[in-house]
């Protein structure tokens, strides 16, 4: 992974970034893009005590990944299996990157991808599909990744007062190592399930509910914990 950025300046605008795929990563069939979110929150409505962030930008898009769909792939997202189910969307091309480039650059600056488990998956995939158009995000866009924020910050001594939404009540740490995947760390967190799940925008706004509950904390890890996105590897 690369060195995380001086925190010189602050993230002025989170960009909560999940990708649907058409798979895990594998060396033999690389996953390809269906559908992908942004929801972007400016950080001063992410520290703000009326709830709800009152001005968010999205951008959702459908993406013609011109192969299969695996069976279990499909009853994870309840997306038919077949790649014709995206025959009227467009592949993933430079008119795309364009868009996505638009989109960022609006927001107020400076801007950071977040996304959950994003080192491993969400980043180095969109990395791979840009590179395989010749596209690239504009060198100021950074990306961190809030799976890793989470761990941290529940091990971290000044968080000491939030550990116990991190916590199984039916299980100790030293007997079950926790989960922090998007569903079960959110289950901890406000005491159910999310009410959507397994579509790129759902999971957007489950991990933005979790940010904002810890907003501060959260921010400020994030600050010194982001890392340019030219730096990603591209997953191949």
């Amino acid at each position: 992974m690369a060195k995380a950025c001086d925190s010189g300046s602050k993230i002025e605008t989170l960009v909560i970034f999940d990708i649907e795929a058409t798979g895990l990563p594998s060396p033999s069939s690389p996953p390809k893009i269906t559908e992908f979110s942004m929801v972007a929150v400016n950080r001063n409505e992410l520290l703000s005590p009326n709830g709800k962030p009152r001005v968010i930008n999205k951008l959702q898009i459908c993406v013609n990944p011109m192969k299969p769909i695996p069976q279990i792939v499909s009853e994870l997202t309840g997306k038919p299996r077949h790649f014709l189910y995206f025959k009227n969307q467009p592949v993933f091309n430079t008119e795309l990157v364009c868009i996505i480039n638009g989109f960022l650059n609006r927001l107020p600056q400076p801007v950071c991808l977040v996304a959950h488990s994003g080192h491993g998956f969400d980043f180095p995939l969109l990395k791979a599909e840009l590179e395989r158009v010749g596209g690239a995000l504009k060198d100021h866009v950074t990306c961190t990744d809030s799976l890793i924020a989470f761990r941290d910050l529940a091990g971290e001594e000044p968080w000491e007062s939030h550990k116990p939404f991190l916590l199984n009540s039916n299980a100790s740490t030293s007997t079950k190592r926790l989960s922090y995947s998007l569903v079960n760390l959110y289950t901890r967190v406000f005491g159910c399930c999310p009410e959507f799940s397994h579509t790129s925008e759902d999971d957007c706004m489950t991990l933005l509910a979790l940010i904002q509950k810890h907003s501060p904390q959260v921010l400020y890890w994030i600050d010194s914990n982001h890392i340019p996105f030219k730096d990603v590897k591209a997953m191949h």
